[in-house]
């Protein structure tokens, strides 16, 4: 599942990072993107 989220966020200019938790208490998942100031118009 990681490496399917890793590939979006970066795919969209983001990055993702894990953190292990104290034993038996699981991870914690976090992830930025950039902020869009600007929308580009389509091109088809």
């Amino acid at each position: 599942m990681e490496y399917i989220c890793k590939n979006i966020i970066e795919a969209h200019g983001g990055k993702i990072w894990t953190k292990n938790n104290n034993e038996d208490k699981g991870a914690t998942f976090a992830f930025t993107l950039p902020v869009v100031t600007q929308i580009s118009p389509i091109v088809k």
